[in-house]
């Protein structure tokens, strides 16, 4: 009787452990101070998007890969591996939502990011706590926690506070910090700007509605057709070019595009059928700047589209300009044949 007492304890406990646990949706960090999100809805909820992903990550080992070592080779394809068996049983992994924000915070703009788990958020949460944490420093404001962990320690494990082109978002002194919202992990380069989310998304049992503000606004327009939706204002700390043309090695400066101003941007990134497309529609533009705007992009477009023709890439693009407003239309056509052919190059090489 007492084997069986302690094996449902076990087994109750287990899975109390390893689910979802109490979470905040993760866009709820979007606030009306926020000047850019970026969101990703589900990415392993639908099974075509799985299969990509999967076929994306068998490629990289051939796509020119540096510093991976035999070991690591072995590694990175049971991981492969592992993901194919988890699909092929339908079991489901990886995140349900993930958000990052931008958000001022003197004369540079603070970061934070949020992940929602399916299961295994409690895990995570006591994990930090009790050994990551451990060594690092611990900060509590008016009930909540912030954990601290020094570079030294980012570099041992790995981890990065680092944030894309053009959306500068560091703290000086200081690596990377995390908090928990219930069971609902929050990363961020500030530890003022995590102690005020904490505040903000604050609840008991329920989360309340979401924050009104222009980038929901945006954001709700595209996440539910799109597998990653980002959303931008105008704002004196983000270099809208820079983040646009973040990957290349000479970014395009003709036209003076770079210095236009605009009042709002968004883009869409999805994978449909057999083709990956982008959608980036920049509005609030001055009629006079349109022309100059929309060869800027159109260039930029075009640059890309050397850089990717040089690795077997084709970019079909098209660029059309409104009164006040500017679309860019992109996608890979040829991006699953390309990803096929290294696939079995992986393969032969084994």
């Amino acid at each position: 009787m007492l084997l069986l007492v302690i094996a449902a304890a076990l087994y109750f406990g287990a899975n109390w452990l390893y689910g979802a646990g109490k979470q905040l949706p993760s866009d709820h960090l979007l606030q009306p101070e926020s000047v850019a999100v970026v969101h990703m809805s589900a990415p392993m909820a639908d099974a075509e998007t799985r299969a990509f992903l999967i076929d994306l990550l068998s490629a990289l080992p051939t796509s020119g890969l540096e510093g991976v070592d035999a070991a690591s080779g072995e590694d990175f394809d049971q991981l492969i591996e592992m993901l194919r068996n988890l699909d092929d049983a339908d079991a489901g992994f990886g995140p349900s939502s993930m958000t990052m924000v931008f958000q001022p915070e003197g004369d540079q703009l603070a970061s934070a990011f949020a992940v929602n788990l399916p299961r295994g958020s409690r895990f995570l949460r006591y994990l930090v706590r009790f050994t990551l944490a451990a060594q690092g420093t611990e900060h509590e404001r008016d009930g909540n926690v912030v954990y601290e962990l020094g570079e030294e320690l980012i570099t041992e494990g790995g981890l990065s506070a680092s944030s894309p082109d053009g959306l500068d978002a560091t703290e000086s002194g200081a690596a990377l910090f995390i908090a928990f919202q219930h069971d609902t992990p929050l990363f961020g380069s500030s530890k003022e700007l995590l102690f005020e989310l904490l505040e903000r998304t604050a609840f008991e049992e329920t989360p309340g509605l979401p924050t009104k503000s222009p980038l929901r606004t945006e954001l709700d327009g595209l996440r539910s057709d799109w597998l990653i939706t980002a959303a931008v204002l105008d704002d004196p700390l983000i270099d809208f070019a820079a983040v646009l043309s973040a990957g290349l090695e000479d970014p395009p400066t003709h036209h003076g595009w770079t210095e236009l101003g605009f009042e709002r941007a968004r883009l869409g990134l999805g994978i449909q059928g057999q083709d990956v497309a982008l959608r980036v529609e920049v509005r609030g533009v001055a009629e006079a700047d349109v022309a100059a705007l929309s060869a800027g992009l159109d260039e930029l477009a075009r640059a890309f589209a050397t850089e990717l023709d040089a690795e077997g890439l084709e970019l079909a693009f098209e660029t059309i300009a409104g009164e006040d407003s500017l679309l860019l239309q992109a996608s890979l056509p040829n991006l699953r044949d390309w990803l096929k052919e290294r696939i079995v190059a992986a393969e032969s090489a084994k």
